[in-house]
């Protein structure tokens, strides 16, 4: 009878092995595989310097870009506010530079971001403020030479123009129904606004056509250690 017990220990630890191994070989055709577009996270966040001329995270942080490395990417000062999705609080975006009524000043009110791996950015996720933005243009490529034109579009609420139009934090997605136009790289620009001379965003975060915000980067990826020297 013990030598049946040992046995069976055996085979069940043996059986146990071959479990971790598989789990193991999973994670590492997952490291090693090619990921999908939507599995690329953001390492780059920029606007211009001084695109803000009234309280916001990057006026009063005196930080226009944010990226990674280093690591994780920084969501709690400056312009990486724009991204942060568990502060809802204070404008990340907020002019009132003008070209012409309800059109801002778009050599301003741009927005660039960069991601570690090619990506479809098929929307644009905006938390408005009273006074937010009614439409925009988008931008893709692997370069910001190389930018291809998404198309403008307006957001749910129309060309809607007037003061205090939209609640505040509403939660609004502009939806370029790109399928196919990807890159490193994706860039909004603010086309117009609801109020004649002024607007500002509390958050904006570009999305995959499967309706999900793409997230920052927090560590580097796997094929990042591949390229390293001495891998």
């Amino acid at each position: 009878m013990k030598a049946v017990s040992f046995v069976l220990f055996f085979v069940g630890q043996l059986a146990h092995i071959r479990t971790i191994s598989s789990v193991f070989i999973v994670i590492l055709a997952g490291i090693f595989s090619g990921a999908p577009s939507h599995a690329g996270k953001v390492t780059e966040l920029s606007v211009p310097i001084g695109s803000s001329d009234a309280s916001s995270y990057p006026l009063d942080d005196n930080v226009w870009s944010v990226q990674a490395p280093p690591f994780p990417f920084n969501v709690n000062i400056g312009i990486g506010q724009l991204l942060n999705s568990t502060n809802n609080d204070g404008f990340a975006l907020h002019d009132h530079v003008y070209i012409a009524t309800n059109v801002p000043d778009p050599a301003r009110a741009v927005v660039t971001y960069a991601f570690d791996t090619a990506v479809i950015v098929d929307q644009v996720e905006i938390l408005q403020w009273v006074d937010g933005i009614t439409q925009i243009q988008g931008f893709a490529g692997n370069s910001l030479a190389s930018f291809i034109s998404l198309g403008s579009i307006l957001g749910p609420s129309g060309d809607v123009t007037g003061e205090g139009v939209f609640p505040a934090g509403e939660s609004q997605v502009f939806d370029f129904n790109n399928s196919g136009i990807s890159g490193t790289y994706f860039q909004f620009v603010v086309l117009k606004t609801s109020r004649a001379d002024g607007w500002a965003s509390y958050r904006a975060f570009p999305r995959g056509d499967d309706g999900m915000r793409f997230e920052v980067a927090t560590i580097p990826e796997p094929s990042s250690y591949l390229n390293r020297p001495g891998i």
